[in-house]
Formats: structure tokens, C-alpha cells, sequence
């Protein structure tokens, strides 16, 4: 049994006990009203948690590959009262660590730059302390659309910072795009016109550079393959959207991502009990409630899958385990209290 390295911060409310309002003192931001503590009556604030996913990845070629992501959720409801009902502004972020982009950079010859979002999306599941709610899914931010090539028919580490601005507008049935002629003078199904992440990348390959500090230099790593290293992390935005919930009579209301309806299994007994089972990712299937397609380097097909989860155990299934029964001891959700009527 192994911990991942990765760690994260949750922002937790913490509701103080009857105990508290005994002793005259009360959590900040509640006050003491009739010996009991209260919050206050305006809307409860925003709190933003970098909760972890556990995904199966699949490139062009089948091979899973288990890994497990961060991403970012905001919260932002009114006035939680007992058996009412409330609305609450969600928005999140996919963060794709700089080690992970180095490590897929020796899935594509010559390395990659660009990375062509398909499909992305991420849905908000209510843990606890509503009724009657449905999830809501996220959509990612649109980007701006550009050719796949640039104008010398470059589309890997040779190609300029620069690609023509295009519109899907003027996409053709072939998949060409009007817009894209940087292959032989004219459109060409393979110079499509997509929507791209970019993050930052270096071509400090030399002992003591950026890239040796990052673990990206030696054998077989992206210096050596490549001659340059991602040198920073990328992140997928994704839009805010409204839920309408109503609150339980009592307790806390705890937001996470959804590992419910993803597929996922939950093991019980043996050396990977309480851990998740994910189905296979696979680039030309449906995307997932947290879902992603998307181009390496605008050329190679690749698939992610994920359920909420917390990378934890090693063996034959994805190594993560149920969010609510994790024996991490830092795991949290988004956790807001509900004030009586």
C-alpha cells in the first residue's frame, strides 16, 4: 500500500457544537442569540476546494492508464435554511499537473504543444443534506478555434507560435476547414479547425535547466526524445452554472463530483477493498458525467473517465477510494450548514 504524492487543500466550514454556546463563545462568523450560536443571516460565502478524481485514460492504441486528477470546485450558495429551497452558482476547473503533461509527452513522436479539447465536462453531485436535487453538469469554457497546422504545415514542436484564427463555421464535410490551407495551399481534412490548450513548455534541457529541475531530463524522458519539457500546468475551465436544490431539516450540505452515476465500482473485501473499478475509457464512446476527449497534438485520440475518489491503494483496480469512507485522513467536501426555520 502506497500514498499517491499528490496532496490538496480543502476549505472546510466547521459548525461548532451546543458546547460553544454554553461557554458564550461562538465560531467566527456565527453570533450567540438566545444561548445558541447562529450564523448569520445573509448568504453563506463561497468556498472553493481542489477535490481529487480517480480516471481511466485510454490513448489510440487501448492501453489504460490509471491516473488521478485535481479538480477545482466553487460553491457559491444563498441562505441555507431547513427544508427550503436554495440556489447555488457552481463553476470548476480541470488542472492537468506538469509532471502528468510530461509524462504523456512520450506518447506523441516529437512531443506536443497544443492539446485539441473535443469534449469536456465535470458534474456537481450532492453528497448529503438535500432533497429532491439533480446533479448539474459543467460544460468546459469554448476556446478560441485555430487551424491544426500552422501556415508551413507545422504542427508539432517545429510549428510557430502562431496558427491561423479560424471558424467551425467553415468546416466542410471531409472535416477540412476553409480557414486552413497551411497543407499544400489548400484545405485538407487533416488540418482541422479545433478548439486548443496550450500551457508552458521549455527548451532548457541543460544540467542545473528548468527541464532537470522537473524531472523531465535522462533516459527516455521528453529532453531526451523531444529536446524540450512541459514547465508548467494547464488548466481546463469550465462554465458556471446555477443548481437548484432544497435543503434537509438538519445537518450539512456537502458538494463534491460525482461518483455515482460514472460507472464506477465500489470493491469490497480483499487487498483493494473500498476501492473504485472504473470502466474503460474509450475516445469514440459517449463522454461520462466527468468526461474528456481530446487531441494530443491536435492529432492523437485520447479519452478520460474519472469518478470522485482519492488515489490511495495499489492493485487491480483503479487505486482510489470512496470519498466518504477514506482512511485519508485530510479528505473532505465542500461542507455548508443548514440553519433552522
Amino acid at each position: 500500500m502506497r500514498h499517491c504524492p499528490l496532496l490538496f487543500m480543502v476549505f472546510l466550514m466547521v459548525v461548532c457544537s451546543g458546547g460553544c454556546a454554553q461557554t458564550g463563545i461562538c465560531p467566527e462568523g456565527q453570533t450567540l442569540v438566545d444561548g445558541e450560536c447562529v450564523p448569520p443571516p445573509g448568504d453563506p460565502e463561497l468556498q472553493t476546494a481542489e477535490l481529487q478524481l480517480a480516471c481511466t485514460s485510454s490513448p489510440d492504441d487501448g492501453s489504460p492508464i490509471d491516473a488521478a486528477y485535481f479538480v477545482t470546485l466553487t460553491v457559491e450558495p444563498g441562505p441555507i435554511v431547513a427544508d427550503q429551497p436554495f440556489g447555488a452558482r457552481l463553476k470548476g476547473k480541470l488542472v492537468f499537473l506538469t509532471f502528468q503533461r510530461n509524462i504523456a509527452q512520450t506518447i506523441v513522436p516529437g512531443g506536443y504543444k497544443r492539446v485539441a479539447i473535443m469534449e469536456a465536462q465535470a458534474t456537481v453531485h450532492v453528497r448529503r443534506g438535500t432533497s429532491g436535487s439533480d446533479d448539474v453538469t459543467l460544460g468546459h469554457v469554448p476556446l478560441e478555434t485555430t487551424c491544426t497546422y500552422d501556415d508551413n504545415g507545422n504542427a508539432g514542436p517545429d510549428a510557430g507560435p502562431d496558427f491561423p484564427v479560424c471558424s467551425q463555421d467553415n468546416d466542410n464535410a471531409d472535416g477540412s476547414n476553409d480557414d486552413c490551407t497551411g497543407l499544400d495551399g489548400a484545405p485538407d481534412p487533416r488540418n482541422r479547425c479545433l478548439q486548443f490548450a496550450t500551457g508552458e513548455t521549455s527548451d532548457d534541457c541543460a544540467p542545473g535547466g528548468v527541464c532537470e529541475e522537473l524531472g523531465a531530463t535522462g533516459p527516455g524522458s521528453p529532453c531526451e526524445r523531444n529536446g524540450f519539457c512541459v514547465s508548467g500546468d494547464a488548466m481546463i475551465e469550465f462554465e458556471s452554472t446555477t443548481g437548484a436544490y432544497i435543503a434537509a431539516s438538519s445537518g450539512n450540505v456537502l458538494f463534491g463530483w460525482d461518483d455515482q452515476s460514472t460507472g464506477a465500482i465500489l470493491r469490497e473485501g480483499g487487498p483493494n477493498d473500498g476501492t473504485w473499478l472504473l470502466p474503460p475509457a474509450a475516445f469514440n464512446e459517449p463522454v461520462g458525467p466527468n468526461g474528456l476527449r481530446f487531441l494530443l497534438g491536435g492529432v492523437i485520440p485520447f479519452a478520460l473517465e474519472c469518478t470522485m475518489g482519492v488515489y490511495y491503494l495499489d492493485g487491480d483496480a483503479v487505486p482510489s477510494a470512496d470519498p466518504l469512507t477514506s482512511p485519508m485522513p485530510d479528505y473532505r467536501l465542500i461542507s455548508f450548514p443548514i440553519r433552522e426555520r
